[in-house]
């Protein structure tokens, strides 16, 4: 399993990582790297920086929440939350505590997988591996109650892919498994789970995060391991309709994200809708703790369809970060 071989990879290659130290998450540094701003179909790029940081707490992020205020909050495989600017949007200096769990459950629900937000209350929920479970949090970050999946979720399979949809329901997608299931609401507040059939469109990939577009369709984040030395990965970005109650969800590929980013090991995605009805979606990648591996965050942006801007037209993006540009061209990609 995916999730498996990640672990071993972690820990041999954890041998090898720099030496960390116990130190202050506001020397955060979000160093920007060079990229190709040209289009591919619907998608280009508009930013990509190398996440860095000397304190032993950080990495590991696999889930990723952008607020109203240009804030992420990232979160981790070790129980640990991140908070930071977006780049254009607000000032980027970190902030990282624990994510602290119901009482009773501190030491099951850790594995930090998936996220999702109610934009209106703030209010936002987890997903968990190990002890499958999904958990809600106040906008003050506190806990607000849990619920662990049932006994049939499949096994060695995380809560990987956390969506609140528009009309108030949810879809959880497990990391290894063919199936999207649904909640009527609020999965803590006790809604029952109906589960579908779901065909890939392309073998070997397992869903690690999930954000509803604007039009209604489900986009899935997806990625594969390939082995070699050192080992990397390949990432895949799919969409289709929701399906109907017990049909089979058939997503098609949107795009191969090594058609335009490095690969590296993606986990986590956040939408943002433009003022020009384009969107823009945040990745960030979970670098396991090796030295082989890094905290990419990437932002590309989604032009509408029927959109005449042409590849060379700036977003609204763009215009955020005329400065970032700027040095992205001096800047070296590892």
């Amino acid at each position: 399993m995916v999730a498996v071989l990640l672990v071993m990879l972690a820990f041999v290659a954890s041998w090898w990582r720099t030496v960390p130290v116990q130190g202050d998450l506001a020397d955060l540094h979000l160093v920007p790297l060079r990229f190709d701003p040209a289009a591919h179909g619907q998608w280009r790029v508009t930013g990509l920086w190398d996440v860095q940081s000397a304190d032993i707490r950080f990495g590991g992020y696999s889930a990723l929440l952008l607020g109203d205020n240009g804030r992420f909050l990232a979160f981790s495989d070790r129980g640990r939350r991140l908070s930071f600017g977006a780049p254009g949007l607000a000032a980027t200096a970190g902030a990282q505590a624990d994510q602290l769990p119901d009482r009773g459950v501190e030491q099951d629900l850790f594995d930090i997988e998936s996220a999702a937000r109610d934009p209106q209350t703030g209010t936002y929920w987890l997903g968990y591996e190990g002890v499958h479970a999904v958990h809600r949090y106040r906008a003050d970050n506190r806990a607000d109650g849990h619920v662990l999946l049932p006994d049939n979720w499949p096994q060695n399979s995380g809560a990987e892919s956390l969506v609140r949809l528009a009309d108030g329901q949810f879809v959880l997608l497990p990391e290894d498994a063919a199936q999207l299931c649904r909640f009527a609401g609020d999965p803590v507040a006790g809604a029952d789970m109906a589960c579908t059939p779901v065909t890939w469109p392309e073998a070997g990939y397992s869903a690690t995060d999930a954000v509803q577009l604007a039009d209604g369709r489900l986009l899935v984040l997806m990625r594969r391991l390939v082995l070699g030395m050192p080992p990397t990965f390949d990432s895949l970005l799919v969409a289709g309709p929701l399906p109907a109650p017990d049909e089979e969800w058939q997503p098609q590929v949107l795009l191969h994200l090594e058609d335009l980013l490095p690969r590296e090991n993606y986990e986590g995605m956040a939408l943002r809708p433009l003022a020009n009805g384009s969107q823009e979606l945040w990745l960030i990648a979970d670098d396991n703790f090796s030295m082989f591996q890094r905290t990419l965050l990437a932002r590309l942006v989604l032009a509408p369809a029927d959109s005449s801007v042409d590849s060379s037209a700036e977003s609204e993006a763009d215009s955020e970060s005329a400065h970032e540009k700027a040095r992205e061209g001096r800047a070296i990609a590892r």
